[in-house]
This record gives C-alpha cells, sequence and structure tokens, in this order.
C-alpha cells in the first residue's frame, strides 16, 4: 500500500514521542510504501525551528535528529509537492498541496489529523486518522 503521511503526523512523533504511536507507525512502515512529501519537510522544518531552534545550525541538528527519531532510520520516499498545481482544493489553501500530491501520486491513503482534509470527499483517495488506521489494521496488506 502506497501511503502519505501529513505534516501533522510528523510534528505529533515528534512532540508528544509517544512510545505507542511510535511502534504502530514502524508497524505500518514496515510493510508499506511511505512517502513523505518536501511542502512536509519544509512545514516541519519551520515548526522545529520555531521552536527548538536558534541557528541554521540548530535547525540542521533538529531536523537530524527528528529524522532518526520519526523514521527509525527507514527510507522513505520524497515526493515533491504540487504546490503550483492545485486541482483538488480544499477549505485551506495550505492542505491543497499536501492532497494533491497525494492524488497525482496515486497514493492508497492520505494519513493526516487535519479536519478540512478528513472531511474532503473523493474517490481519488482514502484519507483517514492515524488512530482509525491502526483499529482497522493497515497493515494487514
Amino acid at each position: 500500500m502506497k501511503i502519505l503521511f501529513d505534516t501533522n503526523i510528523l510534528i505529533s512523533n515528534f512532540f508528544l514521542k509517544s512510545r505507542l504511536v511510535t511502534e504502530k507507525l514502524a508497524a505500518i512502515v514496515a510493510i508499506n510504501d511511505c512517502y513523505i512529501c518536501d511542502y512536509s519537510i519544509n512545514e516541519f522544518a519551520i515548526k522545529i525551528f520555531t521552536k527548538f531552534s536558534k541557528t541554521k545550525e540548530d535547525l540542521s541538528k533538529n531536523i537530524e535528529k527528528a529524522s532518526t527519531l520519526m523514521f527509525d532510520n527507514k527510507m522513505y520516499i520524497l515526493l515533491t509537492s504540487s504546490k503550483n498545481d492545485c486541482i483538488y482544493k480544499t477549505r485551506d489553501p495550505k492542505d491543497d498541496p499536501i492532497l494533491n500530491t497525494a492524488i497525482n501520486n496515486k497514493m492508497d491513503l492520505l494519513i493526516t489529523s487535519d479536519n478540512d482534509l478528513l472531511k474532503y470527499q473523493t474517490n481519488k483517495i482514502k484519507i483517514q486518522k492515524l488512530s482509525d488506521v491502526l483499529i482497522h489494521s493497515v497493515w494487514s496488506n
């Protein structure tokens, strides 16, 4: 299964440091093709910089540390977002690059906690909260 993680999943996993969520994400990642897009990485970097980093060197160290914690050294496939080419529109324009990246790259699932994305109706992609994915055992693929 091809899964794209929204920025808020990356941020919550880094900031909350929930062992249970980290283990469940690891289970999903272990048997699925997992993707992140450059738009999410940029959003994530800005959030880390504003919370923890005073200099660009700090930012670089924090992103490296976050990547190790979040991704457990597993390779994620990085996608280029469709920022300027958004056909599919949500209520919040900041969500459009994520949604369009997922649809344009034929993802099976977009995992998010963003209410606007969760309310978006389409037959192009399944959009779910991480907790719902864990309940429905996406890794039984």
